[in-house]
């Protein structure tokens, strides 16, 4: 195991105290960071002590974004209530996506980049077809706060963890509820509990927890398998582009790296402060990483060198392979009918426990 020492960091100030969050553009040339200033500012990825690019909308804090695959629209979500998109390379506005109720928390786009899935704090997921902005859809279920939401990479359904402790999978087909567990620690909407999860590309949806990471395969929703690593509770984790690993990191402030193969620890790194957010480079073997001090770090070469880059061939130790899914789903028809405001889908309801392996 290697640790990342401090000429393999580099730091930089992007942002004051407080909730931020960060992404690299698909192409991997560059680092979109925002934080509780209002600002987004857009580092080059060869260069982060350059000065930044900065975006400036928001009339508060912007809390998340998150781009689409093809990496011609970025989403950036705040305090304001406001999701908006701009235009990529311009980096100019482009409209509102939608206007929520209470604070924005988490924002994704799904693998084809024409559903948008907002996290709001006041328990509410809002589905919006970016293609045409008026269509939207309701999730309701949580109790607490969304905390985070992540799509699974064949579009058929949207994980979502809440303040409330509760993981839920939602089918986006008929907007059922698939699962809906026990898996994290309470959080309040103020909470450096982000509760980020992440799936890889081939459908092993990673859930961060106590002191450990739960691996939940998809469509079966048992357990397959545990990170260990951790000597508090894990707040984010995020798959290599590539899927062969996986970066975790929590109340502890260390960044660990592991090999999903044989779920060994490879590397980490200590933090100043608990992080917010990370990112790995689709074109290098680099991890972004926000503090919540403000400081965007750059961990260079995470992964030895002996071993496969995070970025290449984007295939899966085989044990992780699962079959090619024969359902999608259409945004269209999952807009139909516009805003839902009504909850329905308890009597589709399945309560379980993953089954520990």
């Amino acid at each position: 195991m290697q640790r990342g020492s401090q000429k393999d960091v580099k730091s930089v100030f992007a942002h004051v105290f407080g909730h931020g969050d960060l992404t690299y553009h698909p192409n991997g040339k560059e680092i979109f960071t925002c934080g509780s200033d209002s600002a987004v500012r857009v580092f080059t990825h060869s260069d982060i002590d350059a000065k930044p690019k900065e975006i400036n909308y928001h009339k508060a804090g912007v809390t998340c974004l998150a781009f689409n695959p093809t990496g011609d629209c970025l989403a950036t979500g705040g305090e304001d209530r406001i999701v908006a998109l701009f235009t990529y390379p311009e980096c100019q506005f482009d409209q509102i996506a939608t206007k929520c109720n209470s604070e924005i928390t988490h924002i994704a786009f799904n693998s084809t980049g024409n559903l948008l899935a907002i996290a709001e704090r006041d328990t509410t997921i809002k589905l919006v077809n970016v293609l045409d902005t008026k269509h939207v859809t309701l999730l309701k279920g949580h109790t607490g706060p969304v905390k985070s939401i992540v799509f699974d990479p064949q579009n058929q359904y949207l994980a979502s963890a809440g303040g409330d402790g509760m993981l839920r999978v939602w089918k986006l087909r008929d907007r059922s509820t698939v699962i809906a567990i026990p898996c994290f620690p309470t959080a309040s909407g103020d909470s450096l509990q982000y509760l980020r999860m992440s799936w890889s590309p081939s459908g092993i949806l990673a859930v961060p927890g106590e002191h450990k990471v739960q691996c939940l395969k998809r469509g079966e929703w048992r357990l397959t398998k545990e990170y260990s690593g951790h000597s508090a509770n894990i707040s984010i984790v995020a798959f290599s582009p590539n899927g062969k690993y996986l970066a975790t990191t929590g109340e502890d402030k260390r960044v660990n790296v592991f090999d999903c193969g044989n779920k060994e620890l490879i590397g980490y790194t200590e933090m100043d402060t608990q992080c917010t957010s990370l990112s790995w480079s689709t074109t290098s073997n680099t991890l972004a990483i926000l503090e919540n001090f403000g400081t965007l770090k750059q961990w260079i070469n995470p992964i030895p060198s002996h071993m496969p880059a995070p970025f290449q061939s984007r295939t899966e130790p085989q044990e992780e392979k699962v079959e090619k899914a024969t359902e999608s789903t259409n945004v269209n028809d999952l807009a139909k009918g516009g805003l839902d405001d009504e909850d329905d889908d308890d009597e589709n309801e399945r309560y379980d426990t993953p089954t520990y392996s």
